[in-house]
């Protein structure tokens, strides 16, 4: 909101009025344009047994095992060891994953990233020294489906 007002200790001959701006918390887009959204995090000492949902955002730092994983945007940290599969719009992957991932939208290996199992995605980025073990379809998204999946790195064909 802008509102008229007159400086302190400057003439008012010299600057007859000026703007100020309240500053108030206004909800912006998140840098990739997609709306600001709830950030959870689950640091190193979370161990869970089972499926996780969540909405929002989640930094998972820990450890799952047996479930399946499902949200919005993941972000698997270097420490974070998760075997079952993964069911999100946007992954970005810097520890351990056994299971298949179904990524809506991207999927991000970061170089120190170890995907074993199958990705579906429709944008895959992976840095070097990423490993990834499993089969690939990568869909553009409103492409069609291509068949010719690659083969990671760690695994003879």
């Amino acid at each position: 909101m802008l509102r008229r007002g007159k400086p302190s200790g400057i003439a008012a001959n010299e600057l007859n009025e000026f703007l100020i701006m309240d500053t108030k918390p206004m909800p912006t887009a998140a840098p990739t344009g997609r709306p600001q959204m709830t950030k959870s995090v689950l640091s190193q000492d979370v161990d869970i047994t089972g499926s996780l949902t969540f909405k929002g955002e989640l930094s998972f730092d820990g450890t799952i095992k047996g479930g399946n994983i499902s949200g919005s945007v993941l972000n698997v940290g270097e420490h974070a060891t998760i075997e079952g599969n993964i069911t999100a719009d946007e992954v970005t992957i810097s520890g351990a994953v056994k299971g298949n991932a179904m990524v809506a939208q991207r999927c991000h290996l970061r170089a120190s990233a170890r995907l074993n199992g199958d990705l579906n995605t429709s944008r895959l980025i992976m840095e070097e020294g990423a490993t990834f073990i499993g089969m690939s379809n990568i869909t553009p998204r409103g492409g069609q489906p291509q068949q010719g999946q690659e083969r990671g790195r760690g695994r003879e064909g």
